[in-house]
């Protein structure tokens, strides 16, 4: 997979996060979240990137950002080719609204990211980097144009 992709459309994020998930599960180990850390600007695509990474699981819910409540959990069918992997919560957080990582702690999310059966999506994910452990994909998003976002990608190991 490329270091960086330009999307021209909401849609074609979408996909691309769809695509990207089918690679990111050939590497994802059954011991370990699937970890990915979404940062850049309000309205930069981050959301539309997790709406098609819930496509990509077959999650049929809305998708929306959970700037207020913080987190949101959906179940992966078991049909789906994730649970092969033994993954089967997928979390989106928004960390928008959180300081640092002891907030995070205080309400529980160095668990849910810690969870091996989790895929997880975190926006503002650097606000909470003490307590996100590698492997993860960092993922940068960045407006170009009114629809066209440029998407930088890091995979992080060890």
């Amino acid at each position: 997979m490329k270091s960086q992709i330009t999307t021209k459309s909401e849609k074609e994020t979408i996909e691309f996060a769809e695509k990207f998930l089918r690679e990111a599960l050939r590497g994802a180990e059954r011991d370990k979240p699937l970890i990915f850390w979404l940062e850049g600007e309000l309205g930069a695509g981050k959301t539309q990137f997790v709406k098609g990474l819930a496509a990509g699981l077959d999650i049929k819910d809305r998708i929306t950002s959970p700037t207020f409540v913080l987190m949101k959990k959906f179940k992966i069918p078991k049909t789906n080719p994730a649970a092969k992997k033994g993954k089967s919560l997928f979390f989106h957080i928004d960390c928008y609204r959180i300081y640092d990582s002891e907030d995070a702690k205080q309400i529980g999310l160095d668990e849910v990211i810690k969870n091996p059966r989790a895929i997880v999506a975190i926006e503002w994910a650097e606000r909470i980097v003490d307590i996100i452990s590698a492997p993860y994909r960092k993922l940068n998003f960045e407006h170009v144009e009114e629809n066209k976002r440029k998407i930088s990608i890091k995979n992080v190991r060890r």
